[in-house]
């Protein structure tokens, strides 16, 4: 019987051990496209910084967009449509942040600008 219970909690202790292994990896994947996204906002923050001269409220505001973005796109993967949607409103949201002449420099550059989404 005693050998019966050693092997019953060897078998509970390794599965344990597997199981801790496994969610660790999810962990570490979560972190890792977390921090890839955050970085991917700061630069698609500065690049229109540098183009468009932002306030630090449409710097903030624009990141706030961005990061909703990438939050959606995780939400809706392989659906297109939806994520040209997502794209659209936040496209539409930026510009409701900017002036006349901002407006006009990023009708210029938009497109090279969203594909920094991509990369």
């Amino acid at each position: 019987m005693k050998r019966r219970d050693r092997k019953l909690s060897s078998s509970l202790l390794n599965m344990l051990i597997l199981i801790i292994f496994l969610a660790s990896f999810s962990v570490i994947a979560q972190d890792n496209s977390s921090g890839s996204e955050d970085a991917k906002v700061d630069e698609m923050t500065n690049k229109l910084n540098k183009k468009l001269i932002l306030s630090d409220d449409q710097q903030s505001e624009v990141q706030n967009i961005l990061l909703d973005y990438f939050d959606g796109l995780q939400y809706k993967p392989g659906n297109g449509e939806a994520a040209a949607k997502l794209k659209k409103n936040a496209d539409e949201k930026i510009q409701d942040l900017f002036d006349s002449k901002q407006k006009m420099k990023f009708s210029i550059i938009s497109d090279d600008w969203w594909a920094l989404a991509k990369d």
